[in-house]
């Protein structure tokens, strides 16, 4: 199932910028200029919490990605988001994803959805 996220800047801040999901994979397709992240748990800043509603692993899919600027140290199993912040621009997004141990991917694109298993 995928669903259109509405308020993209919102929906992040609401799940703490998705703190400490781990990147399962990140896939680059050419031919429709889409990105996807896949993470093992959308609810992962939570882990350990009262506000915690469970793992949730989805995929965030942003369409019509023209470019993306990545500056990555270290990329392995151990790679997950230390934040994600996203900005209103125009009729699109543009979107400033931070990395942990260290590193980012920084671009713009005009629609973000959540394709869930």
């Amino acid at each position: 199932m995928i669903k259109k996220i509405e308020n993209p800047k919102s929906f992040f801040e609401r799940l703490g910028g998705i703190h400490d999901a781990q990147i399962e994979s990140i896939k680059w397709d050419v031919h429709c200029n889409c990105l996807a992240i896949k993470v093992d748990d959308l609810n992962s800043n939570f882990l350990g919490l009262p506000e915690y509603e469970g793992c949730r692993p989805v995929n965030v899919q942003f369409s019509d990605v023209p470019n993306c600027n990545i500056d990555v140290q270290s990329f392995d199993k151990d790679t997950s988001i230390f934040d994600i912040d996203i900005e209103n621009i125009g009729p699109g997004f543009s979107v400033h994803i931070r990395l942990s141990p260290g590193g980012y991917l920084k671009f713009r694109c005009e629609s973000i959805s959540l394709r869930e298993p």
